[in-house]
């Protein structure tokens, strides 16, 4: 199954703070014939947008409220390849009340480093994001996350979070 899950995992070479283990939020992703750029090779914009979404979801966890970026940087330094699976994974590095800094990377698994990038990430007001949770798209793939915002889980600040988040509303990431 294709989707975003929030994890708690300690960040590489750091202890976590206090004892409670650092967010990440991962994807995998399996680029497909139309992810093309190149003969092969994954177009740079569609890694580019799921190491957004995967840093959007850390953000607005954090936040407990839903964001958008503000500023995105992406390096690449490898070629993602058709067909081979991709770990995208990302985490909050910084959080103040307006702003919210990310950092993510895609993996093979092998290990191998494909991307990283960084973001920046502004939470909607209360009210902008009451309106986003009434409009969350409602059908099966998407049912976790939208009964846990339906729920007040993130406005609330709940340290409760559903299992799974799908990117199925991507239909292109199928």
């Amino acid at each position: 199954m294709f989707g975003l899950r929030p994890r708690e995992s300690a960040r590489p070479g750091a202890e976590p703070a206090g004892g409670n283990a650092n967010r990440i939020v991962s994807v995998r992703f399996v680029p497909r014939a139309h992810h093309i750029g190149f003969p092969d090779i994954v177009h740079g914009g569609a890694l580019a947008m799921v190491l957004d979404e995967a840093m959007v979801w850390a953000a607005s966890w954090s936040g407990k409220r839903f964001c958008l970026c503000g500023e995105m940087s992406i390096r690449f330094r490898a070629a993602a390849e058709i067909e081979k699976p991709l770990t995208c994974s990302a985490r909050v590095d910084a959080s103040r009340a307006r702003l919210i800094t990310t950092s993510a990377e895609a993996l093979e698994d092998s290990g191998r480093l494909i991307a990283s990038a960084s973001g920046k990430y502004v939470p909607l007001s209360a009210e902008q994001n009451r309106a986003f949770i009434q409009n969350f798209i409602d059908e099966p793939s998407t049912a976790a996350a939208a009964d846990a915002l339906r729920h007040g889980i993130i406005d609330l600040g709940s340290k409760t979070r559903p299992p799974h988040f799908p990117l199925s509303w991507y239909s292109g990431l199928r």
